[in-house]
């Protein structure tokens, strides 16, 4: 008996000084990587110009800019220049709500006096303003293999009845995110 008991306590210390492994390992990787692009920029090579335009007391005259910048004698169609990344797929957005909705702008004077005026943007993947089409803000663009696009600004005003005389004035504004 008493070698049973020390066969007991042999085994006992024998086998709680052994470590018992039931480990189950798994792994794997991920790839990481990182895409650098140029900065985006945006140029406003033009400001949209409509020129002289005479008050009359019947009022209601409108005049036009083109993409071309056509329309007044001593009017100029605006331009915007966005360069990035050539290839890159970016998203163009305006602040001016007559590219989203159809709502007429304001161009103001400085003395409360206001024009409705309705904007017109094209974009084209060259510069060319008469080869651009009609574009609408929230819209992506693929910038050319310069990592330019180009975008022209026509537009509409409606002079009001005895139109207060002054300059009118407003800004159009265009942004450019990578997507």
């Amino acid at each position: 008996m008493k070698y049973l008991k020390l066969l007991i306590v042999f085994l006992l210390v024998a086998f709680s000084s052994q470590k018992v492994s039931a480990q189950d390992n798994a792994s794997d990787a991920a790839s990481v990587s990182a895409d650098v692009v140029s900065s985006i920029g945006v140029t406003a090579n033009q400001n949209l110009l409509f020129g002289q335009i005479v008050s009359t007391s019947s009022g209601g005259e409108t005049i036009t800019i083109a993409k071309d910048g056509s329309g007044n004698q001593s009017s100029q169609a605006g331009k915007f220049t966005v360069n990035g990344t050539a290839g890159a797929t970016v998203l163009i957005e305006t602040s001016n709500q007559s590219n989203t909705n159809s709502t007429p702008d304001k161009l103001d004077d400085g003395s409360g006096n206001s024009l409705d005026i309705t904007y017109n943007l094209y974009s084209n993947g060259t510069d060319n303003a008469s080869g651009s089409s009609s574009f609408t803000s929230g819209n992506d663009v693929t910038l050319n293999g310069s990592g330019n696009f180009y975008f022209y600004l026509g537009g509409e005003i409606t002079t009001g009845t005895s139109q207060a005389t002054g300059t009118y004035e407003g800004q159009y504004t265009l942004t450019a995110t990578y997507n």
